[in-house]
């Protein structure tokens, strides 16, 4: 499988956040990322971008968010610097679908 590092196009909001038990709230200083990326485990759907309406949306796993990107974990290979159409599944039902763009890539080694 592989994890990826996503940047949104804009920002989730503080109370999109609060959804998932996170908060608009600034790193540390000496941290490169501008928010504080909190933990979740849900899941989530993508398209490769550019893409067509008959392209089946991908499952993924969404690792970690903040108010500007998140960490994704999936079995597709995805280059840094494509673009993404990311659907996150909120609480109340009403997902927020965002785009993104792939900005770090690793393989994640078998365990097994």
């Amino acid at each position: 499988g592989w994890s990826l590092g996503c940047m949104f196009s804009g920002e989730l909001t503080a109370d999109e956040l609060g959804m998932f038990g996170g908060e608009k709230k600034k790193s540390t200083p000496g941290d490169l990322r501008t928010w504080v990326r909190y933990p979740t485990r849900s899941s989530a759907t993508y398209r490769v971008l550019p893409g067509n309406d008959n392209q089946p949306e991908n499952q993924c796993d969404l690792v970690d968010l903040s108010p500007t990107g998140a960490g994704l974990r999936l079995s597709e290979k995805i280059d840094p610097g494509t673009a993404l159409s990311l659907t996150i599944p909120k609480p109340d039902g009403k997902p927020v679908t965002i785009l993104a763009c792939v900005v770090y890539l690793s393989e994640i080694e078998d365990s097994q």
